[in-house]
Protein backbone atom coordinates (compact mmCIF):
# COMPACT_ATOMS: atom_id res chain seq x y z
CA UNK A 1 0.00 0.00 0.00
CA UNK A 2 1.01 3.17 -1.07
CA UNK A 3 0.70 6.84 1.04
CA UNK A 4 0.52 10.05 -1.00
CA UNK A 5 1.72 12.77 0.84
CA UNK A 6 2.20 16.24 -0.70
CA UNK A 7 5.50 18.27 0.34
CA UNK A 8 5.83 21.97 -0.54
CA UNK A 9 8.96 23.58 -1.33
CA UNK A 10 8.79 27.39 -0.95
CA UNK A 11 10.64 29.59 -3.37
CA UNK A 12 10.77 33.07 -2.70
CA UNK A 13 11.06 35.89 -4.88
CA UNK A 14 11.58 33.96 -7.91
CA UNK A 15 9.12 35.90 -10.21
CA UNK A 16 9.28 34.63 -14.11
CA UNK A 17 11.97 32.95 -14.15
CA UNK A 18 10.09 30.35 -11.95
CA UNK A 19 8.47 29.56 -15.15
CA UNK A 20 10.07 26.51 -15.81
CA UNK A 21 10.45 24.96 -12.88
CA UNK A 22 6.31 23.62 -12.66
CA UNK A 23 5.55 20.02 -13.42
CA UNK A 24 4.24 19.58 -16.85
CA UNK A 25 0.46 20.46 -16.98
CA UNK A 26 0.08 23.13 -13.56
CA UNK A 27 -0.79 26.41 -14.36
CA UNK A 28 1.43 29.12 -13.95
CA UNK A 29 -0.51 31.62 -14.59
CA UNK A 30 -0.29 33.39 -11.20
CA UNK A 31 3.36 34.58 -12.03
CA UNK A 32 2.78 36.20 -15.36
CA UNK A 33 1.15 39.13 -13.39
CA UNK A 34 2.43 40.23 -10.05
CA UNK A 35 3.67 37.05 -8.21
CA UNK A 36 3.31 36.99 -4.96
CA UNK A 37 5.94 36.64 -2.00
CA UNK A 38 6.25 32.99 -2.04
CA UNK A 39 5.28 30.33 -4.33
CA UNK A 40 4.65 26.83 -3.58
CA UNK A 41 5.50 24.04 -6.14
CA UNK A 42 3.79 20.41 -4.58
CA UNK A 43 6.03 17.62 -5.39
CA UNK A 44 4.37 13.85 -4.57
CA UNK A 45 6.48 11.40 -2.05
CA UNK A 46 5.57 7.98 -1.73
CA UNK A 47 6.22 6.61 1.17
CA UNK A 48 5.91 2.37 1.61
CA UNK A 49 3.20 0.83 4.57
CA UNK A 50 3.37 -3.05 4.95
CA UNK A 51 0.34 -4.20 6.69
CA UNK A 52 0.80 -6.23 10.46
CA UNK A 53 1.10 -9.56 10.54
CA UNK A 54 1.19 -12.76 12.87
CA UNK A 55 2.95 -16.13 12.84
CA UNK A 56 0.83 -18.50 15.01
CA UNK A 57 2.37 -21.72 16.85
CA UNK A 58 6.20 -20.81 17.01
CA UNK A 59 8.37 -22.67 19.12
CA UNK A 60 9.37 -21.25 22.55
CA UNK A 61 13.04 -21.65 21.88
CA UNK A 62 12.74 -19.67 18.31
CA UNK A 63 10.66 -17.05 20.06
CA UNK A 64 13.13 -16.63 22.64
CA UNK A 65 15.98 -16.94 19.45
CA UNK A 66 13.88 -13.66 17.82
CA UNK A 67 13.70 -11.52 21.12
CA UNK A 68 17.47 -11.03 20.80
CA UNK A 69 17.63 -10.87 17.19
CA UNK A 70 15.57 -7.44 17.30
CA UNK A 71 17.25 -6.02 19.67
CA UNK A 72 20.43 -6.35 17.75
CA UNK A 73 18.15 -4.90 14.83
CA UNK A 74 17.81 -1.78 16.88
CA UNK A 75 14.24 -2.72 19.07
CA UNK A 76 13.61 -1.16 22.41
CA UNK A 77 12.11 -3.62 24.95
CA UNK A 78 8.81 -2.54 26.96
CA UNK A 79 9.40 -3.47 30.42
CA UNK A 80 5.67 -3.36 31.75
CA UNK A 81 3.57 -5.82 30.07
CA UNK A 82 -0.36 -5.00 30.72
CA UNK A 83 -1.50 -8.35 29.15
CA UNK A 84 -0.73 -11.28 31.45
CA UNK A 85 -0.64 -13.65 28.32
CA UNK A 86 2.47 -11.50 26.60
CA UNK A 87 5.72 -13.03 27.16
CA UNK A 88 7.96 -10.20 25.66
CA UNK A 89 7.42 -6.53 23.90
CA UNK A 90 9.75 -4.83 21.24
CA UNK A 91 9.31 -1.59 19.67
CA UNK A 92 11.58 0.08 16.30
CA UNK A 93 10.17 3.36 16.00
CA UNK A 94 6.22 3.10 15.99
CA UNK A 95 6.53 -1.21 14.59
CA UNK A 96 6.19 -3.22 17.50
CA UNK A 97 6.53 -6.97 17.75
CA UNK A 98 4.71 -8.57 20.66
CA UNK A 99 5.08 -12.29 21.52
CA UNK A 100 2.40 -14.48 23.47
CA UNK A 101 2.61 -17.36 25.78
CA UNK A 102 0.91 -19.70 23.01
CA UNK A 103 2.73 -19.25 21.05
CA UNK A 104 2.02 -16.45 18.41
CA UNK A 105 4.09 -13.52 17.35
CA UNK A 106 2.11 -10.54 16.05
CA UNK A 107 4.02 -7.41 14.11
CA UNK A 108 1.75 -3.87 14.02
CA UNK A 109 2.97 -2.87 10.93
CA UNK A 110 3.94 0.93 9.87
CA UNK A 111 6.64 2.64 7.46
CA UNK A 112 9.63 0.93 8.42
CA UNK A 113 11.91 0.33 5.70
CA UNK A 114 13.49 -2.98 6.76
CA UNK A 115 10.02 -4.24 7.84
CA UNK A 116 10.11 -6.60 4.72
CA UNK A 117 13.41 -7.88 5.57
CA UNK A 118 12.46 -8.07 9.10
CA UNK A 119 9.33 -10.33 7.84
CA UNK A 120 11.17 -13.08 5.96
CA UNK A 121 13.72 -12.65 8.61
CA UNK A 122 11.21 -14.13 11.48
CA UNK A 123 9.33 -16.64 8.73
CA UNK A 124 12.62 -18.17 8.35
CA UNK A 125 13.72 -18.50 12.08
CA UNK A 126 10.26 -19.60 12.92
CA UNK A 127 10.54 -22.19 10.05
CA UNK A 128 6.96 -20.39 8.00
CA UNK A 129 7.54 -20.03 4.01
Amino acid sequence: MTIRGSVWRLFRGLGRLARGIFPKGTSNTRLSSSPPRATYLPCEVDVLTMQGRSWRHAAPDALARLRPLLIRRGAIEDRELANPHELWRVRIERVVFTAYTNGTLHCSGGTLPELSFLYRTISEVLGVE
